[in-house]
């Protein structure tokens, strides 16, 4: 069995390739997930700063002086 030098990462996984796709899956899915969760807090910070601020649209138009 051969050792890795220190500082070397090692190339090859000790998972079975069905475990590794379902390992590759499973990180996909968080990505995902994580990614969709995100744009969830970011809407819903940005409606409560709208309140809080009372934001509007503009009224102007292009234009206006």
């Amino acid at each position: 069995m051969r050792t890795a030098f220190p500082g070397e990462t090692v190339k090859t996984s000790k998972l079975l390739p069905n475990q590794l796709d379902y390992y590759n899956w499973l990180k996909h899915l968080k990505h995902q997930k994580l990614k969709v969760t995100k744009q969830e807090v970011k809407q819903e910070d940005k409606q409560q700063y709208d309140k809080h601020d009372k934001t509007r649209d503009p009224v102007w138009e292009i234009s206006d002086q």
